[in-house]
């Protein structure tokens, strides 16, 4: 499906690998991030970001309004190095803003609309034929050379092919819906965003820009699950499941293996507790679960021959409010890499044993965070 396909597991050499691309650009470099920090990490992107601009290269930075916002309330503000844009700005942020029109003051109350819509994709493409589609933040977390054994587990996938096309225009569709600054204002888009992709169904790539989009994108995810034959692998590190999903990992566990690795400690609290809601059902329709002794940031699938990496999570933002990019792989390698990491992955994590139950007050716990399952 792809010319090129390759796996990366490391932090440091995934941002060591990008770098170096975005150092070899030629005419183009789109970059999308979740989570910006004024850190090692995003100093060192937005360095290479600055270097790529005064080459003479066409770049654009497009970061979160939430994810970023340390970010752009403090290096951001004064950030000159490339044009750089903001997606839903949070509503706080928008009302210290100056709009003296009225089409601005509309955008300041859809800032207060889209407050729960957030650019969840984290994507590099540079001119046009190499892009990274990954899961790793430009925050040192995820970084080994920074927080030792305590970094986060993820995954990137550096590919190449004429689908990275359709990664380039949900890219421009929502730069132009973003935000800048102005010389003292955040300002707000300006023209139309430009028609959607048109994702066709044999494309690797899931881009969930549309309505229409997501609901095909979860329906044929749902379908692959369950025609599965000889597993379905999943690494996820928010797990909030709907019915559908419960139901097709049933469905498939009767005729394959089917394994779930989530992270025992994770960077948002409440996720222990709401796991646990759903270990005696997937106990009692024969999915396995694994518990990762620390934070494990990594979205991926195995489903028989074909492996899924991106930013997408089997939660409700993912699958209703947030924009995600991930795609499909199928060269061996790219395979064999994701069958080893998960293998190794699930060696250092301890299995859930058949029959546990969580403890009443745990589940209890559990039900009330999932009240607000529609936020997390």
């Amino acid at each position: 499906m792809w010319s090129s396909e390759l796996v990366v597991t490391d932090g440091d050499l995934y941002l060591a690998h990008m770098l170096a691309d975005i150092a070899s650009a030629r005419q183009t470099i789109d970059l999308e991030s979740y989570i910006v920090e004024a850190d090692e990490i995003g100093e060192k992107v937005t360095a290479a970001l600055t270097e790529a601009t005064a080459r003479g290269i066409a770049v654009r930075f497009l970061v979160d309004g939430n994810g970023a916002l340390s970010w752009i309330q403090g290096p951001g503000a004064t950030f000159r190095g490339c044009p750089w844009r903001i997606y839903h700005p949070v509503p706080w942020t928008v009302l210290r803003t100056y709009l003296p029109t009225l089409r601005q003051l509309i955008a300041r109350l859809q800032a207060f609309r889209f407050a729960n819509r957030r650019n969840h994709r984290k994507t590099c493409v540079i001119d046009g034929t190499i892009g990274w589609i990954a899961s790793f933040n430009l925050e040192r977390r995820h970084y080994k050379s920074l927080t030792g054994d305590e970094a986060w587990r993820d995954t990137a996938v550096r590919v190449e092919g004429e689908a990275l096309t359709l990664i380039t225009q949900a890219f421009t569709v929502t730069w132009r819906r973003s935000w800048r600054y102005g010389k003292r204002f955040l300002l707000p888009a300006t023209g139309l965003p430009g028609k959607e992709p048109q994702v066709a169904r044999s494309s690797p790539v899931r881009i969930n820009s549309t309505r229409h989009l997501r609901r095909r994108l979860w329906a044929d995810l749902l379908q692959r699950i369950r025609n599965a034959r000889g597993r379905v692998w999943i690494t996820t590190p928010y797990f909030v499941p709907n019915e559908d999903l419960l139901r097709a990992l049933g469905e498939a566990a009767k005729h394959a293996d089917v394994r779930l690795l989530l992270p025992a400690v994770n960077d948002i609290g409440v996720m222990p507790y709401i796991a646990g809601v759903y270990f005696a059902r997937l106990d009692e329709a024969g999915v396995r679960v694994w518990a990762y002794p620390r934070m494990v940031h990594a979205k991926t699938m195995l489903i028989d021959d074909m492996g899924l990496v991106g930013s997408s999570n089997l939660n409700s933002r993912s699958l209703l409010f947030d924009l995600e990019a991930d795609v499909w792989l199928s060269e061996p390698s790219s395979i064999a890499t994701l069958d080893e990491s998960f293998i190794a992955d699930c060696a250092m994590a301890a299995e859930i044993p058949k029959g546990r139950r969580t403890s009443l007050s745990w589940r209890i716990l559990g039900n009330c965070f999932l009240l607000m399952r529609r936020w997390l």
